[in-house]
């Protein structure tokens, strides 16, 4: 079981789980909900029927202080009818509060059967709301708390890579996998492959890390330190200022959240790279090779459209792994642009071939053919440039042309 595989078992084992607890839990406040609600409800008839004896043993003893009171008060002299003499000192009626109906906890609701729910894919990060979390005076004041703070944003980041990794096993759909450790690429395009990919989560968790256990080493030079002055000695290192520290952690988290938003245009583009490079073998597999110059041309032909091809892609990454809408149009656009001239640049060069073993056919007979192929060509480009901007026009004019000129 590969590891998005073990993830997405892992996420339906817990909903399961929190299935089966809710469940309890649920049965647990029911149980707990109908033992207070007989409870109030036997104190509040216990108390509707005291009510009437309590009001009865007010009056009572409100009438025997009436009368104690009106006995002194006949009784009294000097200052004692001072007292006994004023209405406002009389004893006062106090009845008991009438019983009020009590107030019943809510019930519990039956519980909802919960799903494995997919998470989604986060936001970017931005470096400002991290700042904002932080004592900037005291990191920057402070080696050990410089060191701590970049430690927490390194853990920040990595628990945003986490969420990408739980996204990716949760949406195998949206998130292709590529192996190109059994294609046919060439050294250029494996290494471009590799460089975009080196901005994916994996190559994010790695520079992450490596942030992390930078400040983590430091911070235990601090712990270790014994003197004052070894202290003073790490206090004096140059440190980069924090707010870089923190603008790159969330360049490097947002590189690889942008690649996950255009995997599926990487896929198409590892896809293309991996097709061409399978069909130029089979075109220089299948070259009749009985005239080595007739041949040459041939493959030099081939290779002039085949070194379009790099070029045109990286365009498309240019800002690393953030391709803007109209890169991405430009790329899809030149592609298909490219792949119609190679084919039928090979369809020339197929026909030619099928002659050249039975006559001698020239290199002027082929170049013969060129013109057509090109004007064509410039015909299709001149539909492409419509709707772009006149960066990408600009880019696509110099791109094609150094294949057409």
């Amino acid at each position: 079981m590969n590891m998005p595989e073990m993830i997405r078992r892992l996420t339906e084992l817990t909903a399961s789980a929190a299935n089966d607890r809710t469940k309890e839990e649920y049965s647990r406040a029911l149980e707990e909900y109908e033992r207070e609600t007989a409870r109030l409800e036997r104190e509040y008839e216990q108390a509707m029927t005291d009510y009437p004896r309590l009001v009865a043993a007010a009056k009572a003893k409100h009438e025997e202080a009436m009368k104690n009171f009106k006995r002194r008060k006949a009784e009294a002299t000097g200052e004692d009818w001072i007292y006994f003499g004023n209405p406002k000192n009389e004893p006062k009626l106090h009845l008991p509060s009438s019983p009020v109906k009590p107030k019943f906890p809510p019930k519990p609701q039956p519980p909802v059967q919960k799903s494995a729910v997919k998470p989604s894919l986060p936001a970017s990060v931005e470096p400002r709301a991290i700042l904002s979390q932080y004592d900037l005076s005291t990191v920057e004041r402070s080696a050990y708390e410089y060191y701590q703070a970049v430690r927490s944003v390194a853990d920040k980041m990595l628990d945003v890579c986490d969420d990408i990794i739980r996204y990716e096993a949760t949406h195998p759909e949206d998130c292709p996998t590529f192996d190109l450790s059994t294609s046919n690429l060439d050294s250029n395009r494996q290494n471009l492959i590799t460089r975009i990919f080196d901005r994916s989560v994996d190559g994010a968790r790695l520079r992450l890390l490596e942030i992390k256990n930078d400040a983590v080493s430091c911070s235990a030079r601090i712990d270790e330190a014994s003197t004052i002055r070894h202290l003073t000695a790490i206090e004096n290192e140059p440190r980069a200022n924090f707010f870089i520290v923190v603008e790159k952690c969330a360049r490097i988290v947002n590189e690889a959240l942008s690649l996950e938003r255009n995997r599926k245009f990487i896929a198409n583009i590892v896809e293309q790279c991996v097709q061409w490079s399978e069909e130029y073998a089979r075109f220089t597999g299948s070259m009749y090779r009985q005239d080595d110059r007739w041949h040459r041309y041939s493959i030099e032909q081939r290779l002039k459209v085949e070194r379009m091809l790099l070029p045109l892609i990286e365009h498309g990454f240019e800002n690393g792994a953030v391709p803007t809408d109209e890169q991405r149009r430009t790329v899809e656009r030149g592609l298909e642009l490219l792949r119609a001239y190679r084919d039928e640049l090979h369809d020339v060069y197929v026909k030619l071939e099928g002659v050249n073993r039975y006559w001698d056919v020239t290199v002027s007979e082929a170049q013969e053919k060129l013109p057509g192929l090109k004007d064509r060509c410039w015909n299709r480009i001149q539909d492409t440039l419509l709707g772009s901007s006149k960066r990408e026009q600009m880019f696509l004019l110099n791109w094609i042309g150094g294949l057409l000129d």
